[in-house]
Order: structure tokens, then sequence, then C-alpha cells
């Protein structure tokens, strides 16, 4: 649930300190701001990090999953690349059992 009052203060302090220095931010209304903050945290994901803690992260299409209280699927972040060269997170669904073509995967935690 979003709290539409904590949404206007942040706003509210943006648009007095951020948006004056940012051309054409006129265009930032607040029903603006509150329906990019809805799409974001509608389709956002909270991961545990390989660097500690949890990162927040936009996982395409991840939103068109459904979700399920007894599904073993989940969404994860992982560390990928060589030792010692490039190291990056990176996102990864895990599923508890092969999936038939054409079957519905549904995910059992996908917080936003």
């Amino acid at each position: 649930m979003i709290d539409r009052a904590k949404i206007s203060r942040e706003y509210e302090a943006l648009r007095t300190t951020l948006f004056p220095r940012i051309p054409g931010s006129a265009a930032f209304t607040e029903d603006w701001w509150l329906w990019a903050f809805a799409v974001l945290f509608s389709r956002a994901a909270r991961l545990p990090s390989a660097q500690g803690g949890e990162v927040l992260a936009l996982v395409p299409y991840a939103d068109l999953l459904n979700h399920s209280p007894y599904s073993n699927v989940y969404i994860d972040c992982m560390r990928s690349g060589f030792p010692l060269l490039q190291r990056w997170e990176e996102v990864a669904l895990y599923a508890d059992r092969p999936f038939k073509r054409f079957e519905q995967v549904r995910i059992l935690v996908f917080t936003s």
C-alpha cells in the first residue's frame, strides 16, 4: 500500500531542491510523481544481495509472473563474473522442477 502523505512530502522536498535545477521540471507534477512511484514500486523486487543486505531491483517481466504461497519458485540475486576480474550481480529465477512448455510458472516471493 502506498502512503500518499509520505510521497507528497518527498515530492515537495524534491520540488523545492532538485527540480529547479532540471530544465523543463515544471512538467514534474505531484500526479506525475505519484504515477512514477506507483509504477516503480509495483514492479520492483527486494532481493538479497551478494554484497550483503538487500537491493531493490527492477526485474523486467517478473511482475507478469503470478504468485502462489505453494510454489518453490523464487527470484534471487547472484554474483557472476570471473574472480579477480569484473564482478556484478544478476537476477535469476530458480525453479523447483522442470516446467512443461506453456505451463504457468508461479513465484513464491516477489515483494514490491
